[in-house]
């Protein structure tokens, strides 16, 4: 199974022996030969108190994927709610989808990792389970990668949250494009191809890192949705500790290239 390259920041990463990896239908020796196959579309999507969602967002995810290779694996990031139950159903019933229980809460950038790690696919998808990233654009995403890019970011559009929270958004993703290089409006809604996981630097904040990939990027608006259902897991404090942690991140990255160089 593919491991993503690592830096120091392994040790961040010590809470795996405390995961427990639920797939569903688990590849036979047959499908093993097709893992990471050419053209295989995965959608990797970190499920936290997101039930209500879920259903909607598999039909939704499978509609507009009608005719295409792929598989929707979501990664179950320890949800107190019934996201445990519905997925089990979900892969019970549909083989294109998988799923990771992770048995303690491990944050959304590590459990996108966990999902690099069990996902088939050479092209990547990365959303979230709220509805906020709307399923249609990934076609859109998709056309763009096959246009040459390595990583092609949906660039948030619309007014999806109180204007403090997209302005104080928007002032972090001005840091995040200043120190780590990436588009101004990047954000985990994002095509990829396989190859570019090992060149980035594995870290608590996967957007910024992957400025450090030399992986050709781009991205294209996209309207994203309102909060229709459901609180938001991020807290004003929370949002304000997790912004520091990933600056800090990009910037010791940053420092450590530099003194190498």
């Amino acid at each position: 199974m593919f491991s993503p390259a690592t830096t120091n920041h392994e040790g961040l990463f010590a809470l795996h022996a405390f995961v427990i990896e639920r797939v569903i239908h688990a590849m036979n020796d047959n499908s093993r030969k097709d893992f990471q196959q050419a053209g295989f579309v995965s959608i990797v999507i970190p499920v936290y108190n997101n039930a209500e969602t879920l259903l909607e967002l598999y039909a939704a995810l499978t509609h507009h994927l009608c005719g295409h290779l792929f598989e929707v694996l979501f990664v179950d990031d320890a949800s107190p709610d019934d996201s445990f139950l519905i997925l089990q159903d979900l892969a019970s019933r549909d083989s294109r989808v998988r799923f990771i229980h992770l048995v303690k809460n491990v944050g959304q950038n590590r459990a996108i990792w966990q999902g690099f790690a069990a996902c088939k696919g050479d092209k990547i998808v990365v959303m979230d389970a709220d509805l906020q990233d709307p399923p249609a654009a990934v076609l859109g995403l998709l056309a763009e990668l096959d246009r040459g890019w390595d990583v092609v970011f949906a660039g948030r559009r619309g007014n999806y949250e109180s204007g403090f929270r997209l302005f104080t958004s928007r002032v972090f993703k001005w840091l995040i494009h200043k120190t780590a290089a990436v588009p101004q409006d990047a954000g985990l809604f994002m095509a990829l191809r396989r190859n570019v996981l090992k060149s980035i630097p594995r870290s608590s904040y996967l957007v910024g890192m992957i400025g450090f990939s030399h992986a050709r990027m781009c991205s294209i608006p996209v309207i994203r949705n309102r909060r229709e259902r459901g609180v938001s897991a991020y807290s004003f404090w929370k949002r304000l500790r997790l912004g520091l942690r990933a600056v800090g991140a990009i910037l010791w990255i940053r420092a450590r290239k530099i003194k190498l160089d």
